[in-house]
């Protein structure tokens, strides 16, 4: 199912995570997260989200009389820094206000990657395929030859001319991206893997880590949630050096109870016979379409003592929000450190709290997919969307 999806997006080639082949997987693995993940990455990552948000809370709030002020952290905060963060990373020309000749506004991204996203990973609903299917077919092609553009002009000569045009403008591939497509270069794969490559690596970041954030942000504001809330606010405040494990904990505990993924589809590639604890054994024929309810896993009793408490001071190694096994998700470095600098900028805000009203709340639908919960988040026309678009707070201005 994933391979099928990925393959529709990369005009015929694979993504690592679909394959079962060991060796194959590993390969292609190292070589990614060499390529991927640079020395001190989490730093870097952890920099670049801290001042991104701070920067879009300080343009992008609203001022009324006095010291109130009010934010709409989703649609403004959450659903840009990771899209702000993938341009800067594969050097995808943005339409600014600094750059108007680039290609994409972020929306416009947003957009293109979440479609990818969806198609890929959450392609649950059957009346749902035809238009997952056609978005991804539409928006796939511009990203790829991004993608490749930057490859085949990355290198030689080339390079040398390309850079000194590109200064300064939206085109121009930065310390990050150069880093990056010259690593790509260095191997012998053909030119569609390589841009395969950078699908498969990009999509994922922009879908989970934009409404993981705004989930935790939800979350942490929620009735019943005002201790965990009280204690972020104080490490939001703390040197990161004797914070930064425990908020990390808060965002695995965060995304215990309200994870980015309720369930993943996948297909059985033989019969197989699952122990599935309490349940026994689970019979599972080859091509049967399987729902793996990772929702209902996470908040699992056996392995999460207390599971209704959040205890940021649990093992990383008793989560399996991320995967298991040769699928586990690619980008899981990025995650506990961008989640963490985003609720360390926005919970710093003094008296941070919901707007009054409609305006302060997901609005939401929910479908019972095989016992298990998916929501669709409603924005101010009542359009749908599988991610949340809008949830204003208020705060006061220091």
């Amino acid at each position: 199912m994933y391979q099928k999806a990925i393959r529709v997006c990369t005009a015929g080639h694979d993504f690592m995570l679909g394959w079962d082949q060991t060796k194959r997987h590993e390969d292609r693995s190292r070589f990614l997260h060499d390529v991927f993940f640079e020395d001190n990455f989490e730093y870097n990552a952890t920099k670049f989200f801290r001042s991104t948000v701070s920067n879009l809370i300080q343009k992008k709030s609203l001022a009324y009389k006095g010291s109130r002020r009010s934010l709409n952290v989703v649609r403004d905060v959450c659903n840009v820094t990771p899209i702000m963060w993938l341009a800067n990373r594969f050097a995808i020309p943005l339409k600014t206000e600094d750059t108007p000749r680039g290609l994409l506004t972020v929306p416009q991204l947003f957009d293109c990657y979440l479609v990818l996203f969806i198609y890929q990973s959450f392609n649950i609903l059957p009346h749902n395929e035809w238009k997952l299917r056609e978005g991804a077919s539409k928006v796939a092609p511009l990203l790829r030859k991004i993608f490749e553009t930057h490859l085949r002009t990355q290198s030689g000569f080339t390079e040398s001319v390309v850079d000194w045009m590109a200064k300064g403008s939206a085109f121009e591939v930065k310390p990050e991206a150069d880093r990056l497509y010259h690593a790509l270069n260095n191997s012998t794969l053909p030119i569609g893997d390589l841009v395969g490559d950078c699908i498969g690596m990009g999509a994922p970041v922009a879908g989970n880590i934009t409404q993981q954030a705004s989930l935790l942000i939800d979350l942490f504001l929620s009735e019943g949630y005002e201790g965990y809330k009280d204690r972020i606010v104080q490490l939001a405040h703390m040197d990161e050096a004797v914070s930064e494990r425990e908020l990390q904990g808060f965002v695995f505990e965060g995304m215990r109870h309200a994870g980015v993924v309720p369930g993943l589809p996948r297909v059985a590639a033989k019969d197989v016979i699952v122990n599935d604890g309490a349940r026994g054994k689970v019979h599972i024929k080859a091509n049967q379409t399987v729902l793996i309810a990772t929702s209902k896993a996470a908040m699992d009793p056996v392995v999460f003592p207390n599971p209704e408490k959040l205890d940021p001071h649990r093992p990383f190694s008793a989560y399996t929000l991320l995967g298991h096994g040769l699928h586990f998700c690619f980008g899981a470095r990025l995650v506990g450190c961008s989640l963490a600098a985003t609720l360390r900028e926005v919970f710093k805000l003094k008296n941070i709290r919901r707007a009054p009203g409609k305006q302060g709340k997901f609005q939401i639908v929910e479908h019972d997919i095989g016992g298990v919960k998916a929501r669709l988040y409603l924005d101010g026309n009542a359009k749908e969307s599988p991610i949340p678009t809008t949830l204003v707070v208020e705060y006061d201005e220091e």
